[in-house]
Formats: C-alpha cells, sequence, structure tokens
C-alpha cells in the first residue's frame, strides 16, 4: 500500500512562463517556474519544499546582453512532539551570460541547518569563445 503523501499547492503560484516586454528599456524577460512537483509531507512529518525559477533576459539591441540566471531553493524539515526538530536547505543560483571574447558563469551554493549557514561557496568561471 503507497504512503499517503500530502502535496500542497504553493500560495503564490506563479505562471509556468512569463513574457514581459519593458518598451523603455528596449529589453524582453523570460520567468520560467519549472514546478517539479512542490512541496509534501510524508507521513513521518518529513517535509519537502522546492522553489525554482529560470529567468531569460535580452535587450533588442544588444545580443551581449543576453544572460540566464537559475535559482533553486530545497528545503527539508521534520518537527516532532516535543517541540524538537531539524531543518535544512540548500540554495543555489547560477547565472550566464557572455562577451564578446568569453563566455561567463558564476554560481553559488549555501547550505543552511535552522536557518544559520553551514556551508557556502561561490565561483566565476569564463570559458573563451573560440567559434566563429
Amino acid at each position: 500500500m503507497p504512503l499517503s503523501v500530502t502535496y500542497d499547492e504553493p500560495a503564490d503560484r506563479r505562471p509556468e512562463r512569463l513574457v514581459t516586454h519593458d518598451v523603455g528599456k528596449a529589453e524582453w524577460t523570460l520567468e520560467v517556474d519549472p514546478n517539479y512537483g512542490g512541496s509534501r509531507t510524508y507521513p513521518d512529518r518529513l517535509r519537502y519544499e522546492e522553489s525554482a525559477r529560470e529567468t531569460y533576459r535580452i535587450r533588442t539591441d544588444d545580443p551581449l546582453s543576453a544572460s540566464a540566471v537559475s535559482e533553486w531553493t530545497i528545503r527539508l524539515h521534520r518537527a516532532d512532539d516535543h517541540g524538537n526538530g531539524w531543518d535544512a536547505d540548500i540554495v543555489v543560483r547560477t547565472e550566464l551570460r557572455a562577451t564578446a571574447a568569453d563566455f561567463v558563469m558564476d554560481s553559488r551554493v549555501a547550505a543552511r541547518t535552522n536557518g544559520e549557514t553551514v556551508a557556502q561557496r561561490a565561483w566565476h568561471r569564463t570559458t573563451p569563445r573560440t567559434s566563429g
């Protein structure tokens, strides 16, 4: 018999895809909410929460203005009847863009427990654009 897992609808449900055009900036933006399963609670009170957003942006007059940003948060937590429990989450963000000479990636990851950052890392990478 399968476990009775409770799936929750997000309170601030975003559209799966949202395209906007800022005429003043001549900028197009695509925001994607992949919603890969969302939040759920298991019978043992383990709670899994997931939030993701991908943002793609470009100005009409500048191909090198293109960027892609991916932001994810995954949280696991459990409480018990005695006020004890634990709470852990991971937050990641990566941005990709290009210059005339390079592809550029900036990333960071942070791991937290009970709201306190216990590990974090950030890195910057460039890859030369060698074709064309």
